[in-house]
């Protein structure tokens, strides 16, 4: 191979390597779980395993109540564009983006929704959160 050929390639690879998108992370995410478990939440919803430890609640389950859970994007002061999609999914026993559906386990006394979040435009400066 010619010397200028060399040249050539050794400056494409580097020109490759250069142009790649090594951003470390400023900080870790933050979480902020607001349930009947956690100051400020809803009494009726507890967050389960795998996001929280299994909570200990009391009362009776009720598989007849048919949940909204709605996902939002959060303002965020830091980073004005925050906020701006609002409301981003919303899930019913009957409906859901992807199909996804609030399920209800009766024997598991518990309603479940899967948040499939890599089919969402989500923004890693942004916070979500659920409710309704």
């Amino acid at each position: 191979m010619k010397p200028s050929r060399w040249y050539k390639w050794a400056a494409a690879a580097l020109l490759a390597v250069a142009c790649q998108d090594h951003r470390p992370l400023t900080s870790p995410p933050s979480f902020l779980i607001q349930d009947a478990a956690h100051s400020g939440g809803n009494p009726h919803v507890y967050w389960l395993p795998p996001m929280e430890a299994q909570p200990k609640f009391t009362g009776t389950f009720n598989g007849t109540l048919s949940p909204v859970i709605e996902i939002s994007e959060l303002p965020n002061v830091a980073h004005p564009t925050c906020g701006a999609q609002g409301i981003i999914a919303t899930f019913t026993t009957s409906t859901g983006p992807g199909g996804e559906k609030v399920g209800v386990d009766v024997a598991g006394q518990k309603y479940v929704v899967n948040w499939h979040t890599k089919d969402f435009p989500l923004n890693v400066d942004c916070n979500y959160r659920s409710g309704r």
